[in-house]
């Protein structure tokens, strides 16, 4: 089933088979945040209607952030934007955003998944949390490795909330992170971030 039709997190639970519970396993580290970004940032908040669409949200606040935080993991991680998800020709559902394992042979060759992260569409974050989990699940499914876990966050630019799926458990971090407490926010995706390169750089021991 395209993970899409997912309208709230209970109806992927349900149909998945996955339990539901939580876990702390963001553990926040320090980055230094530039006064670049810090100005463009407040410019973007104070010259632009960031939340008046969809796209906006995205190209004004979730891409930025995530870009952002990915710096220093750039040479083993890459953000794919809007790439549709595939099982053969099937198309299992398109993400916001991958975070996934750079190719040697292209920037346009897309590796191993490890982070999905969605929009939460009208500030709806059960129905995010519902499409997020059907699309981590799709990863999980296409890497073939279910004991490794699958990282999702679900965004409306202004809340940052972070999940984790492993075998047929799936964890919410039990703390949201905002946007206006940025230097926390970009704390918690650079762990993130890291737990993705882990898996990279020592795929057997971050199983």
């Amino acid at each position: 089933m395209a993970f899409g039709t997912y309208k709230t997190l209970g109806a992927a639970l349900q149909a998945l088979q996955i339990m539901e519970t939580q876990k702390a396993f963001i553990e926040p580290k320090p980055v230094t945040v530039s006064d670049y970004f810090r100005s463009e940032l407040e410019l973007t908040l104070r010259e632009h209607d960031v939340s008046c669409s969809e796209a906006a949200i995205c190209e004004s606040l979730l891409f930025p952030l995530m870009r952002e935080a990915l710096k220093p993991y750039s040479a083993v991680l890459g953000i794919w934007s809007h790439v549709g998800l595939y099982r053969g020709e099937e198309l299992l559902g398109v993400p916001d955003y991958i975070i996934a394992k750079r190719s040697p042979l292209s920037l346009r060759v897309m590796e191993t998944p490890h982070a999905l992260i969605m929009e939460a569409k009208k500030n709806d974050f059960d129905a995010g949390w519902g499409q997020c989990l059907g699309a981590m699940h799709a990863v999980q499914t296409l890497n073939g490795e279910p004991r490794r876990p699958i990282y999702g966050i679900v965004s409306d630019g202004f809340d940052w909330r972070f999940g984790e799926l492993r075998e047929q458990t799936f964890a919410h971090h039990p703390e949201f992170f905002q946007l206006f407490r940025l230097d926390e926010l970009l704390a918690a995706l650079n762990h993130l971030f890291d737990l993705c390169r882990q898996q990279v750089l020592s795929p057997a021991s971050a199983a």
